[in-house]
């Protein structure tokens, strides 16, 4: 029934834009034979207001923080796949692989861009870091407390890296230039990583381990200019892509203004 829905609902575009090719791949399985253009998420054009840009050739800290959002994953009171054990081996890992980054001298800052959906998982999570941590180490672990887009993305200016589980954790993280470490709960994860030329920064959340993190991260950390390079120009594909669907959509008048007919809306 929700691919008859889908179909029916697409059937009544004019125009249909989707942000990978795979995404495409899906709507083709289900039946869908109209016109569908790949272009790019939207989100990679959100403004972003200049108090929240790093500094270009900021450098790097020596006590690194590293912001980790965490996921509800398996949890059953949150998640469609009930399943408490794989929630909480999510946990443990992530809590072992902060417990590793608090031993080297890393501060980690806790915090995910799903508010509500994740709120319980991160606190689960700075119990579980804080229990495996010594009594002078604990201060350097803090569960942030985000409310809306502008506190998540005050906390992403202030991290050197990012781990998260969320498809527009890693976008956000990009726009602002910070690298992310991408846990992959769905292939959509994946595939971002991979257009942007970073699969080597990602993992598959059921392989998500310790030592797996943390050689993903050190091959991440120690590589920052190609990293941030990589990142920079992969939002410039991504935001050139989506002002020329845009400029296509909805031409501007002569004095400059966007024209926005009521049925394209």
């Amino acid at each position: 029934m929700s691919k008859w829905f889908t179909r029916q609902a697409l059937s009544l575009a004019e125009y249909v834009s989707l942000r990978d090719r795979k995404s495409e791949a899906v709507l083709r399985s289900i039946g869908f034979r109209g016109r569908a253009q790949v272009v790019a998420d939207c989100a990679w054009l959100l403004r972003i207001p200049d108090r929240f840009r790093r500094a270009v050739g900021r450098p790097r800290r020596a006590n690194m923080s590293v912001g980790i959002g965490p996921m509800a994953y398996c949890d059953p009171s949150r998640h469609w796949v009930r399943d408490v054990e794989r929630y909480h081996e999510l946990i443990d890992r992530l809590a072992d692989f902060g417990s590793l980054l608090i031993a080297r001298g890393c501060r980690l800052s806790l915090f995910s861009s799903d508010i509500w959906f994740d709120s319980r998982a991160t606190a689960d999570l700075e119990a579980a870091i804080r229990e495996r941590s010594s009594e002078a180490a604990r201060h350097r672990v803090v569960r942030e407390s985000v409310s809306s887009i502008e506190e998540f993305l005050g906390c992403l200016q202030r991290v050197d890296c990012y781990v998260t589980c969320r498809f527009h954790g890693v976008v956000l993280s990009h726009l602002l230039g910070v690298p992310a470490l991408a846990i992959a709960p769905h292939p959509k994860v994946t595939t971002l990583m991979e257009e942007a030329g970073l699969s080597d920064y990602c993992i598959d959340i059921s392989q998500c381990r310790p030592d797996s993190l943390m050689l993903k991260f050190d091959r991440m950390v120690g590589k920052p200019k190609e990293v941030k390079g990589r990142i920079r120009d992969h939002v410039l594909i991504c935001q050139g892509a989506l002002r020329h669907q845009f400029d296509h959509l909805f031409p501007a008048t002569a004095g400059g203004e966007r024209r926005l007919e009521k049925r394209m809306i």
